[in-house]
C-alpha cells in the first residue's frame, strides 16, 4: 500500500499521470495515508512537541544577524550587500516554521481525529 501511493506520488510529480499507480488507491486510502504521513512529521519535527520550536533558534540568530549586516553595510558604505543564502530540507524548514507558529492546529493532530482542514498538510507545506 505505501509502496504503491509513494508510486503513486511520483507518478503524478514527474509524469503528471495519475492512471497507473494512482488507479490502485482510492481516495479515503489516500486521504488516511497522508494524514498518516502528516502526524509522523507532525510529531518528529512540527508543533507536536515543544522542543521542536526551539531547535532553529540559531539559523533564526543567523538570519538576524545576516540581515543587520546587510543594513551595516548598506548604511555605512551606501553600496548592495552580498546574499547570504541559506538552503534547507524539509527536517529544517518544518521545525522553523514550527518556531514561526505557521500551521499550527488547535486542537493538536491526533490519531483518533483526522480533519481535513487543518493546517498541517505535508504534501502542501
Amino acid at each position: 500500500l505505501l509502496i504503491a501511493f509513494e508510486a503513486c506520488a511520483y507518478d503524478l510529480i514527474l509524469n503528471d499521470d495519475d492512471t497507473k499507480w494512482c488507479s490502485l488507491l482510492d481516495d479515503h486510502t489516500i486521504d488516511v495515508v497522508n494524514y498518516a504521513k502528516d502526524l509522523k512529521t507532525y510529531y518528529k519535527y512540527g508543533p507536536g512537541h515543544s522542543i521542536t520550536s526551539k531547535m532553529p533558534m540559531v539559523l533564526l540568530q543567523n538570519m538576524i544577524n545576516g540581515f543587520d549586516k546587510a543594513i551595516s553595510i548598506y548604511e555605512t558604505e551606501n553600496k548592495s550587500p552580498s546574499g547570504n543564502w541559506l538552503f534547507g530540507h524539509s527536517e529544517t524548514t518544518t521545525p522553523f516554521n514550527t518556531m514561526l507558529g505557521l500551521f499550527d492546529d488547535q486542537p493538536p493532530l491526533m490519531a483518533n481525529n483526522r480533519d481535513e482542514n487543518r493546517l498541517f498538510k505535508t504534501s502542501i507545506v
